[in-house]
């Protein structure tokens, strides 16, 4: 049987079928085509958050690159806008046919998302929705490394101009760099603080939309 399947994912939700040990990623504009024999399934899975190992390059990489990130993401502060779910399921195919997966983010926050799986010749025997905590301190994390991303760039660039206006006796440029620079230090101390708290009530709040959903 030959099965054509689409994706409509916001995203990076990184969401993909497995068949045989393979990958097969999903795109709204263009299909992937897999041959399945009669009786054999196919799996719906997410990746998972990132490893330690992972972690620590993408922390090299957005401190590396942190003014780009601050372009990018400026004004971005709703950091934990994210969905902390872990999204699978198990299809099976009838026949000859073709089949739209669709991932709805919530309007409402934390909440989970809707997993529609629509087409012909394709069946759907089990899918799975449950929280991940993880999603939401990868999304602290990565958000913290851009903010002190940003300091380590500010307080070098503020250290060579204090450096010049202390060697060149500009002592007022030189006070003014350093007042600038202890700013910029309570600033994001403060908002690695404020994050900290916003994570600490989102993961309280997804353990309780998490049992609900459990019990219904």
């Amino acid at each position: 049987m030959n099965v054509r399947l689409h994706g409509i994912l916001p995203e990076g939700l990184g969401m993909h079928f497995m068949h045989h040990g393979n990958r097969m990623d999903l795109s709204p504009d263009t299909p992937v085509e897999v041959d399945v024999a009669e009786g054999e399934t196919l799996t719906l899975v997410q990746d998972p958050p990132l490893t330690s190992k992972w972690k620590v390059l993408a922390a090299l990489g957005i401190v590396i690159t942190a003014p780009l990130q601050a372009a990018l993401h400026f004004g971005d502060t709703k950091w934990d806008d994210v969905m902390p779910y872990r999204l699978g399921a198990v299809l099976r195919p009838t026949k000859d046919g073709s089949c739209t997966v669709q991932v709805t983010k919530s309007n409402k926050a934390l909440h989970p998302p809707k997993l529609e799986i629509t087409g012909d010749g394709v069946a759907l025997e089990k899918s799975t929705c449950e929280p991940v905590p993880q999603v939401l301190h990868q999304a602290f994390f990565i958000h913290m490394c851009r903010v002190f991303g940003m300091l380590l760039w500010a307080l070098v660039l503020f250290g060579a101009l204090l450096y010049v206006a202390v060697t060149h006796q500009i002592y007022g440029a030189a006070a003014i760099c350093a007042v600038v620079a202890l700013a910029l230090v309570l600033v994001c101390g403060y908002i690695g603080m404020d994050s900290r708290k916003v994570l600490r009530q989102d993961l309280e709040r997804l353990g309780k939309i998490g049992g609900k959903h459990a019990n219904t």
